[in-house]
């Protein structure tokens, strides 16, 4: 919990106290004690709304110690001296809380999810604990239930912009563009200016291909932090599309200069350089890009169009060795078959070339989904709604 957002749960949890809701009150006010125990101003009200707190809690002089070594780093030794306190407090939230964070800082989300979704059924009125459970439900690939518990959150605490932040996040992930264009514009209305929340908002309406509204987002983002590399190679993208390639190019660089060491940047630059007719400044900078990231596969096919091969070039056998990998993810072999089934033809294969274009080919159509019986349901109805129709010149 940021400083801001305790400010603005006190003055809801105070809301809710003047209008004789203790129960909804004294929920907040604890959360604030539970994120930082030492509140004065939360432990004044608790105290006068006759609690200190849910049954079960440990009183401050034992967690602030745990706290303090939290934010030491120290995170093995939290997890153990959690444990040693949930004998005596089994059913504290702020142990299970501290103890789920500690998990995660360690990388062990599956001890995580289980701590967090303790403390979200010990009190599940704290936003940050549903806010909580979704980082790490995200984490781990459960999208669904990562958005379920970030809506929680939002609704525990409208005015946390972090939490939209969240949820627009994993909307993303979930393809809800519509759902995370609007947290994203909810946490901008709360916190206006935050660079990650317009780099991602430019990202949603560029999947939207609302490409005049993407630049205006990747522009606020540059605007708020022009060292954002990833804004700048995005503005890049944006205005490849609409044919503006010296711009794009000069958004590139600028992240290059921001991020030496930046792949994506050096492929949409080489891209670009190969579109306005100097293949060798191309071929250069998708080398470079592959040099970093051995794996990217983009960076390989868009080479393989700019190079002439040999058949004992270099590139070529490290194609070929990609492609025979186990671990290559059907998207990045599809990609491959492109770029080797061009590498074939150039060195005199054709048939390998046929083969690879045929497996690349087979790969695109089922990610696609293609079948062919859409085509001729939509051609039938077409001659069905204008029989007259003959297709051919008069």
């Amino acid at each position: 919990m940021t400083s801001l957002s305790v400010d603005k749960t006190l003055r809801r949890a105070r809301a809710h106290e003047q209008k004789g809701e203790s129960g909804e009150a004294r929920a907040l006010y604890q959360s604030v004690l539970d994120a930082f125990p030492g509140n004065k101003k939360a432990q004044q009200a608790l105290a006068r709304l006759g609690g200190a707190g849910p049954a079960g809690d440990p009183p401050a002089e034992i967690v602030e110690p745990l706290i303090a070594l939290y934010n030491q780093g120290r995170f093995a030794e939290v997890a153990e001296q959690a444990a040693q306190l949930m004998r005596q407090y089994p059913d504290a939230f702020v142990l299970w809380n501290l103890s789920g964070a500690a998990a995660a800082q360690r990388g062990d989300l599956e001890q995580a999810e289980a701590a967090f979704r303790r403390a979200v059924a010990l009190n599940g009125g704290i936003a940050d604990a549903h806010g909580n459970l979704g980082n790490i439900l995200n984490n781990r690939g459960k999208v669904d239930e990562a958005a379920a518990c970030y809506r929680r959150a939002v609704e525990l605490d409208p005015e946390n912009p972090e939490l939209y932040f969240y949820l627009g996040v994993v909307s993303q992930t979930r393809g809800a563009q519509d759902e995370a264009i609007t947290c994203y514009l909810r946490s901008l209305e709360i916190a206006p200016g935050n660079a990650e929340v317009c780099n991602n908002l430019g990202t949603a309406y560029q999947a939207q291909g609302d490409i005049d509204q993407a630049i205006a987002a990747y522009r606020q983002a540059i605007d708020a932090v022009p060292e954002h590399a990833s804004a700048q190679n995005n503005l890049g993208t944006v205005l490849q599309t609409k044919g503006r390639l010296e711009e794009a190019a000069e958004c590139y660089e600028r992240a290059l200069s921001i991020r030496s060491e930046y792949p994506e940047a050096l492929n949409n630059l080489g891209v670009v350089r190969n579109n306005m007719g100097d293949r060798d400044a191309a071929a250069t900078l998708f080398k470079r890009a592959i040099a970093l990231h051995p794996g990217y596969a983009e960076a390989h096919r868009q080479l393989s169009e700019v190079i002439k091969y040999t058949a004992d070039d270099d590139h070529l056998a490290r194609m070929r060795a990609f492609h025979r990998s186990p671990d290559i993810a059907e998207p990045d072999k599809c990609l491959l078959c492109f770029a080797l089934a061009k590498a074939s033809g150039d060195i005199g294969d054709p048939a390998a070339s046929v083969a690879y274009l045929k497996e690349g080919n087979a790969i695109r159509k089922a990610r696609l989904g293609y079948d062919i019986e859409q085509d001729r349901r939509l051609f039938a109805s077409i001659k069905s709604a204008a029989p007259g129709f003959s297709g051919g010149a008069a």
